[in-house]
């Protein structure tokens, strides 16, 4: 059965457009939540606590990843979409891989058998095969040679530019089993966090390397001015 209503919230959005051309959003968080309150209350319950179960941040050794780990097979156990649990357990499958680089990359061994320190099929492969470059999963993710050699490098703003647009190919890839339904609803809104999250960062880079910059050409013309002395 159609829901009218959804029809009415996703034409009312606007497209958007690929953030790593275009590096704006096409609109703002608060004009996205009031958007929202078209859904119907079971609706907007699940899209609350899509957000305390799945993020994209960063992954660090500190993090509580069991805790991580319960909510989100609290989320995905509970969750009425089928077609939403096979997107969120493929991001979580993303988190997995990138945990297992940072440990590895800070001198950690594998994980121990019954360790809890991810999600998803890949955790026993990837513990399996923990001294391969990329965990020998380069067939399921093309772009993991990539990360890595970047991560290798310390280029950060190179590492979350890769992982943001295979996450937003992916995501844009991807049809609703329901056209007019939560599931498009959803799709829209992880696209438009990615969105979201790439136009801060692109903008924290941008001052970053402005203040940069002024401190160099600064130091530059004391040094040159020191000279004239």
């Amino acid at each position: 059965m159609v829901n009218q209503q959804y029809i009415e919230l996703l034409s009312s959005l606007p497209h958007l457009a690929d953030p790593f051309r275009y590096h704006r959003s096409a609109i703002t968080r608060v004009q996205l939540q009031k958007r929202m309150t078209m859904l119907d209350p079971q609706d907007l319950h699940w899209l609350q606590k899509l957000s305390e179960a799945f993020y994209w941040g960063d992954i660090t050794l500190q993090e509580d990843e069991q805790g991580l780990i319960r909510k989100a097979n609290k989320f995905l156990y509970g969750i009425p979409y089928a077609d939403v649990q096979e997107w969120l357990q493929w991001r979580m499958d993303i988190r997995t891989v990138m945990a297992a680089t940072r440990r590895r990359k800070q001198g950690a061994e594998a994980p121990g058998l019954h360790e809890s320190w991810g999600y998803g099929g890949y955790t026993r492969h990837i513990r399996n095969n923990w001294s391969s470059p990329c965990f020998k999963l380069e067939h399921r993710f093309p772009w993991l040679p990539e990360v890595m050699s970047y991560m290798e490098s310390g280029e950060s703003f190179k590492v979350e530019r890769v992982l943001l647009s295979a996450v937003w190919r992916y995501y844009s890839t991807q049809t609703p089993l329901t056209p007019y339904g939560f599931s498009a609803v959803f799709l829209y809104v992880v696209k438009w966090d990615l969105v979201d999250r790439w136009c801060k960062y692109s903008a924290e880079r941008a001052r970053v390397n402005f203040d940069q910059l002024v401190t160099g050409s600064l130091a530059q013309s004391m040094k040159t001015l020191q000279g004239m002395a």
